[in-house]
């Protein structure tokens, strides 16, 4: 595709400006949120640049190591910001831990905090399939449907096109002024709710996607890594939306 934009002298990484640009996106159609669930727009940046920065760094640090071998001789390689060489597993545990220590720290309520920062992750899911479209990062297994792409010499699942493509329905499903997700009202959801909801659904859509892939190596029980990512993220969903929906009976509200 176009994994490197050349402007005049200059020869800029499309993937990482289009993250980048998800990120300022995101961070704006954040911002606008947050009030409705009573988070100071102020806190989304700061929390979400603390992360962002951290799960970057991980990801750098966790593709070194894994490939430690390879920078013998290269040490200030390790340096290069190449989307190629990020390690995304290490990525998203970094940030995972990066963000429940500062909100610890900083006594922010973590369930209201997640569900207001939704349309940033929506828009950022969009970027990173856009960007794996762009430098074709992921490559699927071969295959012989009608819609299948030509990469390196076999026509293989498009499976950069099937993350767009899901990540594109999430945002419609979880569009900032919709009243109802997935039938169920709004104003039903406890804090934390929501988040179940696109937790759910994003890890399911990650398990959909790694299924096309080739070029991710089997781990525990000869399974994907990123399929047990996202079993851990789909189960984490579902008992976080069993928790933190209100339903209204006759003996009053269940929680």
């Amino acid at each position: 595709m176009f994994p490197v934009l050349n402007i005049g002298p200059l020869a800029i990484q499309s993937a990482g400006l289009i993250i980048l640009l998800g990120v300022w996106i995101g961070l704006s159609w954040a911002e606008k949120n947050a009030s409705k669930h009573g988070i100071h727009p102020d806190l989304i940046y700061t929390v979400l640049f603390l992360v962002f920065a951290a799960s970057l760094l991980g990801a750098r640090v966790g593709y070194a190591v894994i490939h430690l071998e390879s920078y013998k001789n290269h040490v200030w390689d390790m340096l290069s910001l190449n989307f190629y060489s990020m390690d995304w597993s290490t990525a998203i545990l970094i940030g995972v831990l990066t963000f429940l220590i500062y909100t610890q720290k900083k006594n922010i309520p973590v369930w209201a905090f997640l569900d207001s920062i939704i349309p940033f992750l929506l828009v950022l899911n969009v970027a990173l399939a856009v960007a794996s479209l762009a430098t074709l990062s992921a490559i699927g297994s071969e295959t012989t449907l009608p819609w299948g792409i030509q990469i390196y010499g076999s026509f293989r699942h498009p499976v950069q096109i099937y993350h767009l493509l899901l990540a594109g329905g999430m945002v419609f499903l979880f569009w900032p002024t919709r009243k109802i997700v997935f039938g169920i009202e709004r104003k039903q959801l406890l804090p934390g709710a929501e988040f179940g909801l696109f937790l759910m659904i994003v890890s399911l859509s990650l398990i959909i996607v790694q299924t096309f892939r080739a070029d991710v190596p089997l781990s525990f029980l000869s399974v994907n890594l990123y399929h047990w990512i996202g079993l851990f993220g789909l189960i984490t969903g579902i008992l976080l939306i069993r928790k933190r929906i209100l339903f209204m009976d006759e003996g009053g509200v269940n929680d």
